[in-house]
């Protein structure tokens, strides 16, 4: 689904085509994952299709942050690129999910609602990052990039601080048994 990200007339238009890959080695594609694209607008998600590929067109000239994710039960995999896109010259790109750190640790008090990752001090209508506990309240997440964030499931909230480089982070989340909606 698309945010706010403004399209324009594809004369003046900018795009990105690339490929969405399983690592930084590899050419094996990503088939059931996201591409999400973040600028001063507001965002544009899409699914990459089944060999890895995606394209965005149609869009404004400038500065933006390109996410390529990968979730499923126990592990979300993340990728993050920053890229400047201008008019009537595509961007073609290999994103590549992995590089970074990784967290991981369970969730007590079993819930099927995600974590929800945001940046500390972050609007509260902005994107963040999902991951979800396995059938045994276990969870990872490779690839979130350094900062300060909010870890949310419903109205509970904990602060978690990740380091720069390749971190490799233990955390067990105890949220409430009912955190509410």
């Amino acid at each position: 689904g698309a945010g706010d990200i403004v399209k324009i007339n594809e004369q003046t238009a900018a795009q990105i085509v690339g490929r969405l890959l399983a690592s930084e080695c590899g050419t094996e594609p990503v088939r059931r994952g996201r591409i999400r694209l973040e600028g001063e607008s507001g965002y544009i998600s899409t699914p990459a299709n089944r060999d890895g590929s995606f394209r965005i067109g149609s869009l404004q000239p400038g500065e933006y942050v390109l996410f390529g994710v990968e979730e499923g039960p126990g592990r979300t995999v993340l990728a993050c690129r920053q890229v400047v896109l201008r008019a009537g010259e595509p961007l073609r790109i290999d994103l590549a999910l992995g590089g970074g750190g990784r967290l991981a640790g369970r969730i007590h008090h079993r819930t099927t609602d995600p974590l929800n990752f945001r940046r500390a001090g972050a609007d509260e209508h902005a994107l963040g990052h999902r991951a979800w506990a396995d059938a045994n309240g276990g969870y990872e997440l490779i690839g979130l990039p350094a900062g300060e964030y909010e870890v949310r499931v419903g109205e509970w909230m904990e602060s978690i601080t990740l380091p720069e480089g390749d971190y490799d982070v233990r955390h067990d989340f105890d949220p409430p048994l009912n955190p509410g909606k």
